[in-house]
């Protein structure tokens, strides 16, 4: 498996959520904490948290509101050419490890199906025009697309509303006995 940087998505307003993602509790921990957690046990060799330069390992947005792709593609812009990068992000509290490794063993860019994130990047590439979607820029590098069970998919569920919470708060509760997240 090739070196990455694990690059968590967390700039975003959070508006639906109508609270900061990057600090709901998961485990007693910051969600941001067990993000970072899961990129460290798939073996990224570098941590950056896009967005939130008021966090250990975080960089601000070169173009606040504009949107990740737009995050991304200049945070791409300013690594070395050829470096390796995986994307969470930061409202995806189900996410494998092994999810991550299956990503870093691919040469080039590559997403599972029916999922744009997590995603693996290399940067040195020329982004003209500038995509306004994650599909977009995708498709723009040919990324190549994973394969995934049914039961792999739960993992891929993103937290975007207070009934996302709730409703993923409950599932955990009856799979486990009790609340985790």
């Amino acid at each position: 498996m090739q070196a990455f940087t694990g690059v968590i998505l967390a700039g975003g307003a959070s508006r639906r959520m109508g609270r900061d993602k990057a600090m709901i509790a998961h485990n007693g921990k910051p969600l941001i904490q067990h993000m970072a957690k899961i990129l460290t046990e798939a073996g990224a060799e570098e941590m950056v948290i896009l967005g939130r330069p008021d966090l250990p390992g975080g960089i601000p947005d070169h173009t606040p509101g504009a949107g990740p792709v737009t995050a991304l593609v200049d945070y791409l812009a300013s690594r070395p050419s050829g470096s390796r990068h995986i994307i969470i992000p930061v409202d995806m509290p189900a996410l494998k490890p092994e999810a991550i490794i299956r990503l870093a063993r691919m040469k080039g860019w590559a997403h599972f199906e029916r999922h744009m994130l997590p995603m693996l990047a290399t940067a040195g590439h020329r982004f003209a025009p500038q995509p306004r979607r994650l599909r977009d820029l995708l498709a723009q590098h040919g990324a190549a697309v994973l394969p995934l069970s049914k039961s792999d998919t739960i993992q891929f569920t993103n937290l975007n509303t207070p009934n996302d919470l709730k409703h993923w708060r409950g599932m955990n509760a009856q799979a486990e006995g009790t609340s985790h997240v």
